[in-house]
């Protein structure tokens, strides 16, 4: 038994439009996502940005940790 589905065109405009808008919505949260992701990033950096001015590229390749002697290195915990 052949049977044909047919669709209204007021449906089909409707379900067009809807279309749309989840496409539009489905594309702002993407965007927002990767706004949030950039903030987040820009926040990270602007924070740790004393520890790099202070200690420049050695604190991410070193691993002491020794407050006492005012040496620090982030190789660890970054790598671990």
């Amino acid at each position: 038994m052949n049977t044909v589905a047919a669709i209204e065109p007021a449906q089909a405009s409707a379900q067009r439009l809807r279309e749309r808008v989840f496409h539009g919505a489905t594309f702002a949260a993407a965007l927002l996502v990767l706004a949030l992701l950039g903030g987040v990033a820009i926040s990270l950096l602007v924070g740790a940005w004393p520890a790099f001015a202070h200690f420049k590229l050695g604190f991410l390749t070193r691993e002491i940790w020794n407050p006492v002697t005012d040496q620090f290195g982030a190789l660890a915990p970054v790598y671990g």
